[in-house]
């Protein structure tokens, strides 16, 4: 096994883009056993995040009015990302499976070894009730968000591709041109590979697809998988 260490390239994370890795680690840290005593304590880890976020949607809204108390909330939420990157590598003691398990990357020399994602494959659909449907898809390492888009009625086009941003491309004969989200399409960005869709319409068949991200790139779309609500 080679010895590795956190990546923080999340410091090159977009502004929208830090809070959802952020969230990420608080799942992996504060979700597994191993990690029995970090740095921060989770409801203090958790305000940090909240924080950031409130001042992002503020400092977007407002201006630059609201850059100082959002440069203050990015730069306590880069600190605790930094001190729990540094408690994983005293755990992980260069295990890149316990660096990707707190949510983080893992490199070795300050050059990232995490591969780019593959193509979701393994995506199953559960209707446990009425108006709800829980989707997944198979595990892969170094992935630290899973994206799940849902459609009704029909899937997304073949040739729908997703952009190191995460934005909708489809491949046309000049080269990938950006489209927009289909309408009525339901995505969820959350970083967990379960995902549970509430108030869907009975009758109605939906189509899941699955792709995954991490600091090195976007993984392929899956296959989709169809299942008439109940």
């Amino acid at each position: 096994m080679i010895p590795v260490k956190v990546s923080k390239s999340y410091k090159r994370l977009k502004n929208e883009q830090i809070d959802e890795f952020a969230g990420g680690v608080r799942d992996g840290v504060y979700g597994n056993a191993i990690f029995m005593t970090p740095p921060i304590l989770q409801p203090a880890f958790q305000t940090i995040i909240t924080d950031y976020f409130d001042a992002r949607a503020a400092y977007n809204q407002g201006g630059l009015a609201q850059k100082g108390p959002f440069n203050d909330a990015k730069k306590a939420l880069i600190n605790a990302l930094d001190l729990t990157a540094d408690y994983v590598d005293t755990i992980a003691l260069g295990d890149a499976n316990i660096i990707t398990l707190a949510g983080f990357v893992a490199t070795k020399e300050g050059k990232t070894k995490a591969p780019k994602p593959l193509q979701c494959t393994g995506v199953k659909v559960k209707n446990p009730e009425t108006g709800k449907m829980v989707a997944e898809c198979a595990a892969q390492d170094y992935v630290t968000s899973y994206v799940c888009i849902v459609t009704a009625g029909e899937p997304l086009p073949s040739a729908i591709q997703i952009s190191g941003t995460g934005q909708m491309l489809l491949d046309t004969p000049t080269g990938p041109q950006p489209v927009p989200q289909p309408e009525g399409a339901i995505i969820d960005f959350t970083t967990k590979r379960i995902k549970t869709f509430l108030n869907l319409t009975p009758t109605v068949r939906y189509y899941f697809a699955f792709f995954a991200i991490n600091s090195t790139g976007v993984g392929g779309i899956s296959l989709p998988i169809s299942r008439v609500c109940d």
